[in-house]
């Protein structure tokens, strides 16, 4: 889902020619959001440390951003890419293998973070020494301003799953900030364990509710701050009738900006003189649509109400799920090959926001669903 230049960007050598075998840097969208480096073509290797020192960089941070080049025998005359101290500093979820030679100190100023930042989100380290081989979580700005440093002492066995469900996370969210659990099969007493901070997942565009218990999109809307017709976007393979458990994306703003084109429903503010049958009739809907996404509705409804209202008439499209008739872009009731392909290429051009189980369940339902003639 990036563009050609900003792979160019953090890869200046692939313009030129990229051959089998070769390593690509796939930058985040922290660090696209970043104040760009430069590409350099230091002419020795003077000409490149005397770089490194006006930029206070590290060879290290420098090896990061450049994999393909050895620093260790430059002879120059190579496009080199010398990273922005702005970039450095946004790279979230930053792992780092501590070598023999390495210690606190010089790691802390090869990833521009303090040592007490370091420590804060490596309980591991003790002092000065680490051992070699240890993973260490290098923090982004982000995880260090929103305060992500939340440790949890384990004090009954558990894994990682019902661990992370505790704190209404995914084991993913977990495993990001705290490498050093992957691989085991429990987590035992005594074993501490970083939970992040709700607002950093937030911020990174990677958080995730689980459903409590009597919530609904609405209810759901106003906890969050987010319009319900986002949350419906966002979550096309949600039943409107939400379940206990279910997990719902909260979108952030950024998110919210780059996917207003991609929303299924619309807005409507109720008139004085509405009812059910004018406002279906109104936008070229059912009232079984209506009803749809505003069930509170049926009973009452008052001038001001904001409906919720699907831009494609659900009920009367042969039967396809709701959660699917986005895909039904000939608007003639029945999901074509074409179509199918047609979200599957969006879905990898992340031109639509999908879950990848929805579009499981639109093949699924395509070859399922009964023929144009009824058959």
């Amino acid at each position: 889902g990036l563009a050609e230049k900003d792979l160019i960007r953090f890869n200046p050598l692939a313009e030129l020619s990229l051959q089998d075998g070769d390593k690509l840097v796939i930058p985040s969208l922290d660090e696209l959001a970043a104040a760009p480096g430069e590409v350099l073509e230091p002419k020795n290797e003077k000409a490149l440390l005397k770089e490194l020192e006006k930029r206070g960089l590290s060879l290290e941070a420098l090896e990061r951003y450049n994999p393909n080049i050895n620093f260790k025998e430059f002879k120059g005359a190579e496009k080199v890419y010398f990273p922005s101290a702005d970039e450095q500093t946004r790279l979230s979820n930053r792992t780092h293998i501590v070598k023999s030679y390495e210690n606190l100190t010089s790691i802390a100023e090869t990833y521009g973070v303090s040592k007490k930042s370091l420590m804060e989100f490596n309980p591991i380290i003790t002092g000065e020494k680490i051992p070699e081989f240890t993973r260490l979580l290098i923090p982004s700005a982000d995880q260090i301003e929103q305060g992500s440093n939340h440790w949890v002492t384990v004090k009954e066995e558990t894994n990682v799953e019902e661990f992370a469900a505790n704190y209404q996370l995914r084991p993913k969210d977990l495993t990001q900030v705290n490498p050093g659990i992957v691989k085991m099969n429990s987590l035992k007493p005594g074993v501490k364990v970083l939970v992040p901070s709700k607002d950093l997942l937030k911020a990174e565009g990677k958080y995730f509710y689980y459903v409590q218990g009597d919530e609904s999109f609405l209810s759901l809307s106003k906890s969050f701050g987010v319009e319900r017709e986002d949350l419906l976007t966002f979550n096309l393979d949600a039943d409107t009738n939400l379940v206990k458990g279910e997990e719902l994306f909260i979108p952030n703003p950024k998110q919210l900006s780059a996917t207003k084109h991609l929303a299924i429903v619309d807005k409507y503010v109720v008139k004085a003189g509405d009812n059910l049958e004018t406002i279906a009739e109104k936008h070229e809907l059912n009232v079984e649509d209506v009803l749809l996404y505003n069930p509170e509705a049926e009973e009452n409804l008052n001038e001001g109400d904001v409906l919720i209202l699907p831009k494609t008439s659900f009920s009367g499209l042969s039967g396809i799920p709701p959660r699917l008739a986005f895909a039904d872009y000939n608007k003639n009731g029945f999901i074509e090959v074409s179509e199918v392909y047609k979200v599957i290429d969006q879905y990898f051009d992340f031109e639509i926001n999908v879950d990848a189980r929805l579009i499981t369940q639109l093949i699924e339902y395509f070859f399922e669903q009964p023929s144009k003639d009824g058959n």
